[in-house]
């Protein structure tokens, strides 16, 4: 239902221009022009209610029979209506088309009055009731994450109400955002790695298995059925690490090193060789500082101290051997020696 406008100057003129007849809508909305003769009439809108396009003009027929018409409709069925300023409005996306919420735009008509409108979620951007003029609109806040888009663009609201955008019609317009750059980085530790150890030589059945490494790490030992046993490399750069299950010929053991501030190493393996002969043992007495023995020439004896620490040494060519202990030895004393021959363990 339209609602009547007060206070519309309207001008009755004829075809040179002169004033024939003026008028002001009522608080119904109705210009009362007065009586008319035959003619074509030029009906003018004088003043436009604010925040209301202009309407008119208007050409005015009177027939020689009192009929008229206005723009040719019937008199009784025209309606003189004035339009509420259109409001601009486009859409902000991105490059796939998606709404983009939160981009802020200026609106400036260059005589010092600007006005700002943020998209919403839907990425609509309004400015409302804009009287017909020319403006610039620039986005001056892009969304988080994507690029400013810093091109100003010129608006132009016509009389009728139609809009343009540099240049075409608003319905094709909308501003688009690039992504911003991505931002990704690789984050690693920079802890040194431990080196891996060393595992002598592995001889099956429940054989303790050793080897070396840097004095106070912690050997992390996995047996073949993965279960895992730890060992602290002790002052002689020695470790010693006994099995949960005897260890079967063929099976492989494994051994990681971690040193006190460092990561760990990565794993070091032996497989499961067929243990040799058991080396002979010399005589040995308290205070001393070695052990000797026999056994085949070329071979590895591994001696293991009593308190777990353990040192090697090789079967000279003559059968004997010895080991240095690390400290002098001490009456009962257990002490154990293996040997390893060629392949075997």
């Amino acid at each position: 239902m339209a609602t009547p406008l007060q206070g519309v100057g309207f001008e009755l003129r004829d075809s040179g221009g002169t004033v024939l007849r003026s008028g002001i809508s009522d608080i119904d909305g109705l210009v009362d022009l007065g009586n008319v003769s035959p003619g074509t009439y030029a009906l003018i809108e004088t003043s436009t209610p604010s925040g209301f396009l202009p309407s008119g003009p208007y050409t005015v027929v009177v027939l020689a029979n009192g009929d008229i018409t206005i723009d040719g409709i019937p008199l009784a069925s025209f309606l003189a209506e004035n339009f509420p300023y259109p409001n601009i409005s486009f859409s902000k996306t991105d490059s796939a088309d998606d709404a983009l919420a939160g981009a802020i735009f200026s609106l400036d008509d260059g005589a010092g009055t600007i006005l700002y409108a943020t998209s919403t979620v839907g990425g609509n951007v309004v400015f409302y009731t804009i009287p017909p003029g020319t403006y610039t609109i620039t986005e001056i806040q892009a969304p988080f994450g994507f690029l400013l888009d810093t091109t100003p663009y010129t608006a132009v609201v016509f009389e009728n109400g139609s809009i343009e955008i540099d240049g075409d019609p608003i319905a094709a317009f909308s501003v688009v955002n690039v992504d911003g750059p991505a931002l990704e980085f690789t984050k690693t530790d920079n802890t040194p790695q431990s080196a891996p150890p060393v595992i002598d030589p592995v001889r099956n059945g429940l054989i303790p298995v050793t080897g070396t490494g840097v004095p106070g790490s912690t050997i992390t030992v996995t047996w073949p059925d993965t279960t895992t046993s730890d060992a602290i490399v002790d002052y002689n750069n020695t470790w010693t690490a006994t099995p949960t299950t005897p260890l079967v010929v063929g099976d492989t053991v494994s051994a990681i090193q971690t040193t006190p501030g460092m990561l760990p190493s990565d794993p070091a393996t032996e497989p499961v060789q067929q243990a040799s002969d058991a080396p002979v043992f010399d005589d040995a007495f308290e205070g001393d500082t070695a052990v000797t023995g026999t056994g085949v020439a070329g071979s590895s004896i591994s001696v293991v101290w009593a308190d777990g620490a353990n040192s090697g040494g090789t079967v000279a060519g003559d059968g004997t051997w010895s080991v240095t202990s690390p400290i002098p030895l001490v009456f009962g004393d257990v002490i154990t020696a293996y040997q390893t021959k060629n392949s075997c363990g």
